[in-house]
């Protein structure tokens, strides 16, 4: 009998559920199942922060407005930026830091003048006491929310940070500017050697790829594409969806095509199709010996330079060392 009726209720519930399924997700756009599924890991978390970078934000701050973010970052040192007029931040009650976003090329000058200085965390919590014993270009990840903006300035408030443990030394801060000022020089070769000592060591993925770039322009400019390709699909490697990379190795692609068909071309005009063999010479005589003596021919020869790739103009610098001094 409990078997009979279990089969006679089952349908009514399956029904009861697939009726309110949709209320459900009328109501708040996920389903009834939705928080079972979050549990199991198999839906997004709707209330999750969202993973950004400080370059978007700062380009559109109200649109992050009460959102919360992730972000990696640079620490550059703590500051005293204070607007409580517009603000909630006052230095009684929170820790005021300036940093750099992890897609910033530090050893560009006008990158490495470009900190963001209005991160603010609370004095009296854990995060506050991570910022305060943080060394310069110390990375974190960190949970951030815009609380106010003014000015097109976004005011931020970190609530977590997570140190890690890769981060840009100095070093490569230094070889990375000098390769940049041979890149302004001209100088391909001294640039190169520049940066292939800068991406030495352990490096954050962002910063590697930055130099990589840089130093694809260099041997791209020396004419060498065989490195050039190399040193873009590396990048390629760690960042994928990396929009320069993956347009550098589109172009280089069409750049190879063009020159492969411009070189059968000329294979086609140097190398013509074989004349026909001579007949052979007829049978010797009992009188007299003939010999056949063949035409003098005259054989020519062209060659043909193989056109050159554009030279890409390097990005232009600035006399300002990366180390502030």
């Amino acid at each position: 009998m409990a078997t009979l009726r279990t089969r006679r209720i089952l349908p009514t519930l399956l029904g009861l559920l697939a009726a309110a399924a949709p209320l459900a997700a009328a109501q708040d756009d996920e389903g009834i199942f939705a928080p079972f599924a979050r549990e199991l890991g198999l839906a997004k978390d709707p209330t999750a922060p969202h993973e950004t970078t400080l370059a978007t934000l700062r380009a559109n701050p109200d649109a992050y407005r009460n959102v919360r973010v992730i972000l990696t970052l640079h620490m550059n040192e703590r500051t005293s930026f204070w607007n409580p007029f517009f603000t909630r931040f006052t230095p009684d009650n929170y820790v005021n830091f300036s940093a750099w976003g992890d897609e910033q090329r530090l050893w560009v000058a006008a990158e490495y003048g470009n900190e963001f200085p209005l991160f603010f965390v609370d004095r009296r919590s854990e995060p506050a006491r991570k910022i305060l014993a943080a060394e310069p270009f110390q990375r974190f990840r960190v949970t951030a929310i815009v609380r106010d903006t003014f000015r097109g300035m976004p005011w931020i408030e970190v609530t977590k940070v997570k140190t890690l443990s890769e981060r840009v030394s100095r070093g490569t801060l230094v070889h990375g500017a000098r390769g940049r000022k041979w890149m302004e020089a001209g100088k391909w070769a001294l640039a190169a050697n520049e940066f292939d000592r800068a991406i030495a060591g352990d490096l954050p993925d962002a910063s590697r790829v930055g130099l990589l770039k840089d130093l694809s322009v260099c041997h791209y400019a020396r004419g060498d594409r065989d490195k050039t390709r190399s040193v873009l699909l590396a990048a390629a490697d760690l960042d994928p969806k990396d929009a320069e990379v993956n347009a550098a190795l589109e172009a280089l692609l069409l750049e190879d095509e063009e020159a492969g068909a411009s070189a059968q071309s000329m294979r086609e005009i140097m190398e013509p199709e074989p004349a026909p063999p001579r007949p052979a010479p007829p049978a010797e005589t009992t009188d007299h010996d003939h010999v056949e003596t063949p035409e003098p021919g005259a054989d020519g020869g062209t060659t043909s330079d193989t056109p050159q790739g554009n030279t890409t103009d390097p990005p232009k610098g600035t006399n300002r060392e990366p180390d502030g001094k």
